[in-house]
C-alpha cells in the first residue's frame, strides 16, 4: 500500500488524462521505488574494470602484489618502532601488511592523523583500527593495527613515500 515518494523515469506504468488532471498508474512492488535512471556509468565502469583485469591476467596481478608486499616488508622491517604482523613469505601470498607500534611510542590512530594533516598535499591511504575484526583484536590484545593494502595501481614509489612519511612521523616523537 506504499505509494512512491519520488516520481521519475522507471516508476510510472502509465499516465492518462482524467477530467481536469492526470491519472498516474505506478509500477507494482519494488519497481515503483526506482525513480530516475539506472547507474549506467557504474555498469560501464564495472565492465571496463573487468576487461582491464582480464587483460592483465590473474598471474600478473598476483605477481605484482607479491612483489609489492615483499618490497614493503623489506622497507618496514628496519624500523625498530614497529612490529610487522606475520612473516614475509606468508604475507607475500596476500595483498596487505599490518603492523603495530612496538612499545608505547605511538598509537596507530595518531599516525593516521599525522598523515592527514602533515601530508595534506599528498594522499597516503592506509587503514587503522580493528578492521572489522573486533574479536580477533580483543583476543590478541591488540588495540588496533596499521594496514597498508596493495593492488595493481600501487607502485614501489608509493611504498617509498609511506616509508618517508613514517620516518618523519617517528622523528617528531623523539
Amino acid at each position: 500500500r506504499l505509494e512512491p515518494s519520488k516520481v521519475g523515469g522507471g516508476v510510472v506504468h502509465s499516465v492518462r488524462t482524467s477530467g481536469p488532471g492526470f491519472k498516474v498508474k505506478y509500477l507494482k512492488d519494488y519497481q515503483g521505488f526506482e525513480a530516475g535512471i539506472q547507474n549506467y556509468a557504474g555498469a560501464f565502469a564495472l565492465a571496463r574494470a573487468i576487461k582491464t583485469l582480464s587483460e592483465l591476467g590473474h598471474e600478473a596481478i598476483r605477481d605484482h602484489m607479491a612483489e609489492l608486499v615483499a618490497y614493503a616488508y623489506e622497507r618496514l622491517a628496519g624500523f625498530k618502532e614497529i612490529r610487522i604482523l606475520g612473516e614475509s613469505r606468508d604475507l607475500a601470498q596476500g595483498a596487505l601488511i599490518s603492523f603495530i607500534p612496538a612499545g608505547h611510542a605511538f598509537a596507530a590512530a595518531d599516525l593516521n592523523i599525522f598523515l592527514n594533516t602533515y601530508y595534506r598535499d599528498r594522499f597516503i591511504a592506509l587503514r587503522v583500527g580493528r578492521h572489522c575484526a573486533d574479536l580477533v583484536s580483543l583476543a590478541s590484545g591488540l588495540a588496533g593495527t596499521v594496514r597498508l593494502s596493495f593492488f595493481i595501481y600501487t607502485s614501489k614509489s608509493d611504498i617509498d613515500e609511506f616509508v618517508r612519511a613514517l620516518r618523519k612521523y617517528l622523528s617528531f616523537l623523539g
